[in-house]
């Protein structure tokens, strides 16, 4: 007998637009991937492989957002005293030029150190990047 490919009878062609939509609000914090399933009567593995298809750039390149985005941030005191960076903070070496200072970012798979004078549009670039 031989093998029949194709889809399974009775399943569902969902639109592309729909596994967008879907898979852009299954990666907003706080949703409930498996509420969201539920309430368009889908299973929650589907939602969950179209979320990952979706950051995977399957259905296009992500929308960025242009609203403000505020991040969380912990201002805490240098942990080592004896290091030749100078202290965190707003201090300036000559008017006019940039801030000096110590920038760590904690990440779920990581930690990035931004260490010195930062360029205002590579923050910028950074803070965007991590905030999709």
């Amino acid at each position: 007998m031989a093998k029949q490919v194709g889809r399974i009878q009775g399943s569902r062609n969902h639109p592309i637009e729909l596994k967008r939509r879907l898979a852009e609000a299954a990666c907003v914090p706080g949703v409930s991937v498996s509420k969201l399933a539920l309430e368009h009567g889908l299973n929650v593995n589907m939602v969950f492989r179209w979320r990952r298809m979706y950051r995977a750039g399957h259905f296009g390149p992500p929308e960025v957002a242009h609203d403000p985005l505020l991040l969380p941030v912990i201002v805490a005191p240098a942990v080592d005293a004896s290091s030749d960076l100078p202290p965190a903070g707003n201090q300036c070496d000559q008017p006019g030029e940039s801030p000096t200072g110590v920038i760590r970012l904690q990440l779920a798979k990581g930690q990035v150190t931004i260490e010195g004078r930062v360029d205002p549009e590579a923050l910028r670039t950074v803070v965007q990047c991590l905030s999709q």
